[in-house]
């Protein structure tokens, strides 16, 4: 895989249009900038294994940059059974809340979800000025103008100090 590469999954608005989901990034196939409409099988679609992505940041929480999210957990929930080596980061206000609808709306059939899952995901709540690391990054957070609580991050390479913003 070619290093610091982005690959746009989707860049259309609140109405997807053909072959063009809602907002969708990966940085480098492991981080994922928003969940898009189909986010699970737009990766899949593009060869991409949705259980080796590490990170999801959301820039916001309107529902065509995050309604992807319970069809990655579900994917996750087949494949591995274990959300623990995924960080989801986002808006401090509303981050947690939509992973919990998410997962209960993934999770609502299992009456053992407590021995089903064996570890969550960590949850990142930001704000206007903090800053996280990936494996390979140092994450920046500015918070961004917009209707609801919303953030843009600027992702730099530990090694090469290659930089992208989203």
């Amino acid at each position: 895989m070619m290093k610091n590469f982005i690959r746009s999954l989707g860049s259309a608005d609140w109405r997807p249009t053909k072959n063009n989901d809602n907002s969708c990034y990966t940085l480098d196939d492991r981080v994922l900038i928003d969940t898009g409409s189909a986010a699970g099988i737009t990766l899949i679609n593009q060869g991409i294994d949705p259980t080796r992505l590490t990170t999801i940041c959301f820039t916001h929480m309107h529902a065509d940059h995050c309604i992807g999210l319970p069809q990655l957990l579900l994917y996750w929930r087949i494949m591995k059974g274990s959300l623990g080596e995924l960080t989801i980061a986002g808006p401090r206000e509303t981050v947690r809340a939509q992973f919990m609808r998410a997962f209960q709306y993934v999770f609502h059939d299992s009456e053992h979800v407590s021995t089903e899952v064996k570890a969550m995901p960590r949850i990142l709540e930001l704000s206007d000025g903090d800053s996280f690391e990936t494996e390979d990054y140092f994450v920046q957070v500015i918070a961004s103008h917009h209707a609801v609580p919303g953030l843009f991050y600027r992702f730099t390479d530990k090694v090469t100090g290659k930089v992208a913003c989203f």
